[in-house]
């Protein structure tokens, strides 16, 4: 019996060889290899349909995976964003311009820089480092600055704030503009502060960083009788108060009308 299933399986295939030789210039080679394969899987007593798909399968997978040997995958198609390029690692040290002279805008740098800047050094400026170089340093006025925000001139002998510079003075968050030349449009200035180490009023002088501008034409309403909440006004009024004029007033003109006028005397 198992002589007659061979030469039956034979004959068979001689067969099916004959009319795949027939096929072969028109059907594509997958088809007739899967029908080769189920035939003959078929009179051995197994199943084609599992054979013939596992081989069409095996095909496909190969087709699909034969552009390019060791090929690393990549990012797109997977739904992820690729990694962008991490910045350069800090040197973990201070950078040489990082310093109140040294950190101004154009500046050589390597990193960010932070430090202290203003009258007494009362505010914080932050360089922002860019291609080798500080695009921005600015200072901004920190809230306990209590500073007019207008302010007149120097009364030193030439006007200048460097004259005046660390000399004492009378009245605490007085102010005032000097004519020392400056290579930019922001002027010096002198406030009155209380110096922490002393104890005592003195004029700390420098760039005034926008905290207070020059005072424009007088306001006709910036005097002791009428620089008072709800009168008229142009612009922000800065005049001594108090009984013996030892205070100052600063009164904040808003909409046309002075909306504050407090007088703050000194200590």
């Amino acid at each position: 019996m198992r002589g007659l299933q061979v030469a039956s399986v034979e004959v068979s295939a001689n067969h099916i060889s004959a009319v795949l030789r027939a096929r072969c210039a028109t059907a594509p080679r997958v088809l007739w290899l899967a029908t080769l394969t189920a035939v003959a899987v078929g009179a051995c007593g197994g199943r084609a349909d599992e054979v013939g798909a596992s081989r069409e399968t095996g095909v496909a997978a190969n087709a699909g995976t034969s552009a390019q040997p060791n090929a690393v995958p990549s990012a797109e198609g997977t739904g992820q964003e690729p990694s962008p390029t991490p910045p350069p690692p800090s040197t973990g040290l201070m950078d040489p311009s990082c310093t109140l002279s040294g950190a101004s805008q154009r500046a050589r740098c390597t990193e960010d820089c932070t430090v202290a800047c203003g009258f007494q050094s009362m505010g914080t400026m932050v360089c922002t480092c860019e291609y080798g170089e500080y695009i921005s340093c600015p200072c901004p006025r920190p809230a306990e600055y209590l500073g007019s925000p207008n302010a007149g001139p120097c009364l030193s002998s030439d006007g200048s704030a460097s004259e005046l510079d660390d000399t004492p003075c009378d009245t605490e968050w007085a102010q005032c503009i000097g004519t020392d030349p400056v290579t930019a449009t922001t002027p010096r200035g002198c406030a009155c502060l209380v110096n922490r180490d002393t104890g005592a009023l003195q004029w700390f002088c420098g760039s005034t960083n926008g905290w207070f501008n020059p005072v424009r034409d007088p306001d006709p309403s910036c005097s002791a009788a009428e620089a008072r909440t709800g009168s008229p006004c142009t612009q922000d009024c800065e005049i001594s108060c108090g009984p013996d004029g030892t205070g100052r007033k600063y009164c904040t003109c808003e909409g046309g009308i002075f909306a504050a006028c407090p007088c703050i005397q000194s200590p």
